[in-house]
């Protein structure tokens, strides 16, 4: 991937990413079901860590990687409803969207999100 002309944060650069997630699904019955799952993602393959984009833009590296455990369950309310809940434990910020996190020298290296979803298939 070519990274050109996104301004003095993101000096021009040619970089390919890396990502992968290992999942488990457990169904406990028809209608419930359980899953654990690790997520791993890098923008740039040859600087995993990010530190060769810190020394370049003084940007942290943890902003160019996410390893991400993730366990969940749904509930099969119908065939087309389903409600799920899933937790997760994230190390890095490389998957946060840049419209809510526009200070990348702000963001945690280690945080949690908790999401809950209701789906309707039509």
């Amino acid at each position: 991937m070519n990274s050109i002309g996104f301004g003095p944060d993101f000096p021009d650069t040619a970089f390919t990413g890396e990502s992968y997630y290992l999942q488990t699904v457990y169904r406990i019955s028809p209608k419930w079901e359980t899953f654990l799952r690790y997520d791993v993602f890098y923008a740039d393959r040859d600087d995993r860590d990010g530190a060769k984009f810190q020394a370049l833009t003084g940007i942290p590296g943890h902003n160019l990687f996410a390893k991400d455990w993730t366990i969940g369950a749904r509930y099969y309310v119908t065939p087309a409803l389903m409600v799920a809940a899933e937790y997760h434990h994230v190390y890095g910020a490389g998957w946060l969207p840049r419209q809510d996190n526009p200070d990348l020298t702000a963001t945690d290296k280690k945080w949690d999100l908790f999401a809950l979803l209701v789906s309707y298939r039509f």
